[in-house]
């Protein structure tokens, strides 16, 4: 609810919750929704642990076919 109050008004938005491995997730979303524009996060992971542990937004980025904005 704290979340809908931070969305001017007009905006359309559905929220989805599905539970996964979040790559994979978020890039069957995209093609099942078909979804134009990714907008996700990034953890601020430093190149080491990102490389190790792989990183989300990195894969995403890599994976599905349409522009995805990553905010730091």
């Amino acid at each position: 609810r704290s979340i809908r109050k931070q969305i001017p008004e007009g905006i359309r938005f559905t929220p989805i919750i599905r539970v996964g491995v979040p790559g994979n997730v978020i890039t069957d979303l995209v093609e099942d929704e078909k979804i134009d524009l990714v907008i996700m996060g990034n953890s601020g992971k430093g190149s080491i642990s990102s490389f190790i542990m792989g990183s989300v937004s990195q894969y995403v980025i890599h994976h599905v076919k349409v522009p995805v904005l990553i905010i730091k």
